[in-house]
């Protein structure tokens, strides 16, 4: 299935949301739909091969490339034995990505407890709850973390 959209002078909204509206993905196993936005690009959407089966994309080649294999298997150890874990970074996507990542290694097992991976700084004092938890905070709060966390 192809679907093209060429000089067609509407805001970006409407063009992202129309491009949303009319693509069908497939059920996971399906086919690879492919369309264009203009200016000659080529998209593609590709679904999952398992309804069962996390979608990770490039989140663990990043978690092993920035933390390298020793730190994600401590971290893998302390997510399966339900330690906290917090992440932090100046980087909002490198903070989902991580989360997601290490949630996806623990398949076929799913994470059951707390996970917020962009903790906003007025809940910052979440942090100090007794349960385990996958929380990821920016860079700019890790003096407040300091204050509740013993890293």
């Amino acid at each position: 299935m192809e679907v093209y959209i060429e000089n067609i002078p509407v805001p970006l909204e409407t063009l992202v949301g129309n491009i949303l509206g009319c693509i069908q993905v497939p059920p996971p196993g399906g086919p690879q739909v492919r369309f264009s936005i203009g200016a000659g690009d080529r998209q593609a959407l590709q679904p999952p091969l398992s309804p069962s089966l996390p979608v990770t994309h490039s989140s663990v080649n990043l978690l092993f490339h920035q933390l390298g294999i020793r730190n994600v298997l401590v971290l893998f150890c302390a997510i399966m034995t339900e330690h906290k874990i917090l992440f932090h970074s100046k980087s909002y996507n490198r903070l989902t990505e991580a989360c997601r990542a290490l949630t996806a290694l623990m398949y076929p097992f799913r994470y059951t407890h707390v996970y917020i991976p962009l903790l906003p700084a007025p809940l910052v004092e979440v942090l100090s709850t007794p349960t385990p938890f996958i929380m990821g905070v920016h860079s700019s709060l890790k003096s407040e973390v300091a204050e509740l966390v013993s890293l």
